[in-house]
């Protein structure tokens, strides 16, 4: 479970609207909102996905959530074993999973990423970056390829975090 309330700034009531939804998903960061009712009684879920294919669906920014809630989410309990949740979220291929009491009070959230541990790895890192970077013409003309930016970083960076 998320040890910190960082899982608060995910709640979104059903008055919301798809926009909100999406700056919400930023600004949690947890790839998944709580949704609930006036009294803060949950009610459901969103997801990342949840939101694109509304979207693909032809639903627009203005309309409300209630058109792509989860109403039947996979839920926990509070007090469910760590090895079950781990269980539960494999078997599902889920990521987060709401910690929701019997009178819809919601408790926490386990995400998957608490669950795992990263392990030193003893071989050696290969990057490829080679090429002439052709198909990027002309953004490659000055640049090198492993140089250019994406969301302000060179692409070399993002992969040498992503294998770190």
């Amino acid at each position: 479970m998320i040890k910190n309330n960082q899982w608060k700034k995910s709640i979104i009531t059903l008055k919301a609207n798809i926009n909100e939804a999406i700056k919400k998903l930023d600004l949690a960061e947890l790839q998944i909102l709580i949704v609930v009712d006036k009294y803060n009684k949950f009610l459901g879920t969103i997801t990342d996905g949840d939101v694109r294919r509304a979207l693909l669906k032809g639903l627009s920014l203005k309309d409300k959530i209630n058109h792509i809630v989860n109403f039947k989410p996979i839920i926990a309990p509070p007090g469910t074993e760590i090895e079950s949740i781990k269980k539960i979220m494999a078997i599902n291929s889920i990521n987060q999973l709401p910690i929701i009491d019997k009178k819809r009070n919601i408790k926490g959230l386990h995400i998957l990423k608490d669950f795992i541990t990263s392990k030193e790895i003893d071989e050696p890192l290969i990057i490829m970056a080679g090429g002439k970077g052709l198909r990027l013409r002309p953004l490659t003309n000055k640049c090198p390829k492993p140089m250019l930016k994406v969301k302000g970083k060179p692409i070399l960076e993002w992969i040498i975090l992503s294998a770190k």
